[in-house]
């Protein structure tokens, strides 16, 4: 089956693109990773922390995410995957980390990151010995639901719908459109720069189009011009570090949802680099979920939101042809440098819900894609078909019909904290006990 970028690299994990070409495809992943940098300022709001205390853990979320996104493409001996997989501030953990500020302010919401960071390092060293339990259709399982997770987000962007009741607001789904199209003709159809910056282009036109629409809110703009150019973050505002044992269950169930997710997105960043894939190096698995784990107690240990790895950013490396982890340390490097301007940062950060959500939506569908491929690259045997049916039936009734599940037991609670985490437990589950008394399946 062909992959959904088959067209071939044109900057392959080792090449290094031009200095000017290297900064503008640096910058293109920076506006993606930007946009996340909302969430920081509305936890920091609704604890009642002041606007300083927001700038400050904005821009110390920066440099976590970062330095994160500089050690993932670092391969080590012991931690590091060595490819281009950047950090974000989690979406996965904020409703953890907002509970955790709302009992303790930031100190306890640094103590749980730690935590959890921690948590999956401990994680990840067993994820060697539970191979077993992730074969290629279970991968593609995996892979597919983080775009899946992507739809209910990218689509109330995409028609800038916020609640049900809301009515689409045509001429932003006309300019969302217009922008989606845009950058999946550049990516199918165009060549060299058009096809390195086809997502740069398109979210540059969408800023363009939504200004001269009046869809960039005022209180956006003055909020932007009120703020310094340069700022050092104030340490001091955020306190000491605090735990909870009472937490301990939230965060390790949130940590293992995020080990899960950045699986499936160094699983697709490595199918990416290499045209003959056939199953993952659990060895770069393994070393990329450390480095995962790492940046996400440092992100505790500075004062920043618990990060991730971006599924948005990786699909971008994926269609723009450049992979190369010389991009990942410019990238890296850039955001750590944008946390100490917070106006070029909160400037970057107000992306137009029109623009946010043809970018959401153009990376749902690449990873759905490269979903679906992943798992029909094994035959689907009776076992293998059900195993999978029913975990994508439990992932698709978790998003659309959420009421069906509000009354059951507590105990089940964990299982059912995402769509992902639903889908990829039924799924493991099934797959190993229809597996029961059937012969192991022979080696590659």
């Amino acid at each position: 089956m062909a992959s959904p970028s088959s067209q071939p690299l044109l900057y392959g994990l080792l090449d290094r693109p031009p200095l000017v070409r290297l900064l503008l495809l640096a910058f293109q992943h920076v506006c993606l990773m930007a946009s996340a940098l909302v969430l920081p300022s509305v936890l920091i709001a609704e604890i009642g922390g002041s606007r300083g205390e927001a700038q400050t853990v904005v821009a110390l979320s920066m440099i976590a995410c970062g330095l994160g996104t500089i050690l993932q493409a670092i391969r080590l001996p012991f931690m590091g995957s060595g490819y281009f997989v950047p950090n974000v501030v989690g979406p996965n953990f904020f409703a953890a980390s907002m509970s955790a500020a709302w009992i303790g302010g930031v100190p306890l919401m640094r103590g749980m990151t730690i935590f959890a960071g921690l948590f999956q390092v401990l994680f990840s060293s067993f994820i060697r010995r539970v191979k077993f339990l992730f074969p290629n259709e279970i991968l593609g399982l995996v892979v597919m639901m983080v775009g899946v997770g992507l739809v209910p987000v990218s689509s109330s962007k995409l028609m800038s719908v916020e609640f049900a009741s809301d009515v689409a607001n045509r001429p932003a789904t006309g300019i969302a459109l217009a922008v989606l199209l845009l950058m999946m003709v550049l990516t199918v159809r165009g060549k060299g720069l058009f096809r390195l910056f086809a997502v740069l282009i398109g979210m540059i036109t969408g800023y363009v189009l939504c200004l001269a629409t009046g869809m960039v809110g005022q209180s956006d703009l003055d909020l932007i011009a009120s703020l310094p150019w340069i700022r050092m973050p104030d340490f001091a505002s955020l306190g000491g570090i605090a735990f909870r044992a009472d937490l301990i269950p939230t965060f390790i169930i949130v940590s293992i949802c995020g080990a899960l997710k950045s699986f499936g997105n160094l699983v697709l960043a490595e199918k990416v680099n290499d045209p003959e894939w056939k199953e993952p190096d659990m060895g770069s698995m393994q070393r990329g979920l450390i480095a995962d784990g790492v940046a996400l107690a440092g992100a505790g240990v500075l004062g920043g939101m618990a990060s991730d790895t971006s599924s948005s950013n990786v699909v971008l490396s994926g269609t723009s042809g450049a992979t190369s982890r010389v991009i990942a340390y410019a990238t890296g490097a850039i955001f750590i440098v944008l946390g100490f301007f917070p106006k070029v940062s909160s400037l970057l950060a107000v992306m137009p819900a029109p623009v946010a959500g043809a970018v959401l939506v153009f990376s749902a569908c690449y990873m759905i894609m490269s979903g679906l491929q992943i798992m029909t690259s094994e035959k689907l045997d009776y076992r293998r078909t059900f195993a999978i049916g029913l975990g994508l039936f439990a992932g698709f009734s978790h998003d659309m019909v959420p009421q069906v599940y509000a009354n059951v037991p507590a105990f089940v609670h964990p299982v059912m904290g995402t769509s992902l985490s639903f889908a990829v437990i039924v799924a493991v589950l099934l797959n190993q006990l229809l597996a029961v008394g059937l012969p192991a399946p022979s080696p590659r």
